[in-house]
């Protein structure tokens, strides 16, 4: 499944917030990874952008950087997306369903 490293959320804005001081685009940073087939057990994995734009494969005690392109094209069951505001202030994070 494909995701969007960036995300427009003008169309869901009031007026209002869109003339604030926050913007409306968010990047992807964090995504959370079950690749077995069945739901309800297993084992879950995280991939994260840490501050300076590397990204990570945190899968229990052993951590891999990776690179952006890799993350994007995920083909493995992801259960949840992690999206921050672009300055960075709040985070949306979108579970998906099988």
């Amino acid at each position: 499944m494909k995701f969007p490293m960036t995300l427009d959320m003008s169309p869901y804005c009031t007026a209002s917030a869109l003339a604030g001081k926050w913007g409306s685009e968010y990047e992807a940073v964090g995504v959370a990874v079950h690749p077995d087939e069945i739901a309800n057990s297993g084992h879950f994995y995280f991939f994260q952008k840490l501050p300076e734009g590397d990204w990570l494969k945190r899968n229990d005690h052993m951590t891999d950087d990776i690179r952006e392109v890799m993350v994007g094209m995920l083909q493995e069951a992801m259960c949840g997306l992690v999206y921050s505001r672009i300055p960075p202030a709040r985070l949306i994070i979108l579970f998906l369903g099988a």
